[in-house]
């Protein structure tokens, strides 16, 4: 059994990983109901394949064990299944991008206490994800969360305020997406905060100098949103920043002289702005 291809064994012959990626000749009904019955599985890994149908939310919650549950690239359609969220309290790793999925993210997202990474996007080789409504406060619940990826689906709604519970989180791509509203204040909470990417999106109202409390930013996004006024001066504490994209906003007034403390900065692009100086 441990021979089997994609299939990892224990020393007792028990099923602790299936791994299936690029299998094209895997395809038809989505995952058996049987799965559930592998009560020590740790890692599922089905992606770049036809495999199809609906996710089954019950069996799912069963593998209590499960650490990381990739499902990418694949046909899988319907909603994200709230039941599944009830008994997967040790997984670390949600990937389910370039997929068919559709609905709303279920509220019981939050009750993924150890998840670090949820990947919920489209590349640019697929079509959008069509994910809609709001980015739900109770994902705010989530404070081990690392990479948070909604880039390219049609969820629209605020950045709740409670992002900032989110202190471990270091990437945030939410770009090409309907989000609207300012950027929460509380944002400037997340310290480890790495890369922020919500360029193409409806999100508007000042930039908020809680910014500049994220010093290990090295990317910033925000071209072609509704943002507005004045550059805040607290930029200049990005010491490590390396890309600022602000292009095709609202922002007006003088270039601050203090952003010349950005001594990492390479990219910086403001085109189609009224900002001046």
């Amino acid at each position: 059994m441990r021979e089997w291809a994609g299939v990892s064994t224990n020393a007792h012959g028990v099923v602790v990983s299936l791994s299936l990626e690029r299998n094209s000749e895997l395809g038809g009904p989505t995952l058996p109901l049987q799965l559930g019955s592998l009560d020590r599985l740790e890692t599922l890994s089905v992606f770049s394949t036809k495999l199809g149908g609906q996710l089954p939310g019950a069996a799912l919650a069963k593998l209590s064990r499960l650490g990381s549950l990739r499902l990418n690239n694949t046909f899988i359609s319907g909603v994200i299944p709230a039941d599944m969220c009830h008994g997967l309290g040790s997984l670390r790793e949600l990937c389910l991008n370039d997929t068919c999925l559709s609905g709303g993210i279920p509220s019981e997202i939050g009750l993924l206490t150890s998840l670090e990474t949820l990947d919920l996007s489209a590349s640019e080789f697929r079509p959008k994800m069509n994910l809609t409504g709001p980015i739900p406060s109770c994902l705010c619940q989530l404070t081990r969360l690392k990479k948070l990826w909604l880039q390219r689906t049609r969820l629209s709604g605020p950045i709740p305020p409670g992002i900032g519970n989110l202190v471990s989180l270091s990437h945030f791509y939410a770009f090409d997406t309907n989000l609207s509203g300012p950027l929460p204040h509380s944002l400037g909470l997340c310290r480890h905060l790495t890369y922020l990417h919500l360029s193409h999106t409806k999100v508007s109202g000042h930039l908020p100098g809680e910014l500049g409390q994220l010093t290990c930013l090295e990317e910033l996004y925000l071209s072609n949103t509704n943002v507005s006024g004045a550059l805040p001066p607290e930029l200049r504490f990005l010491s490590n920043l390396k890309r600022l994209w602000l292009s095709d906003t609202r922002l007006s007034g003088a270039l601050p002289r203090d952003l010349g403390n950005m001594v990492r900065l390479r990219y910086l692009c403001l085109s189609n702005t009224l900002v001046e100086g």
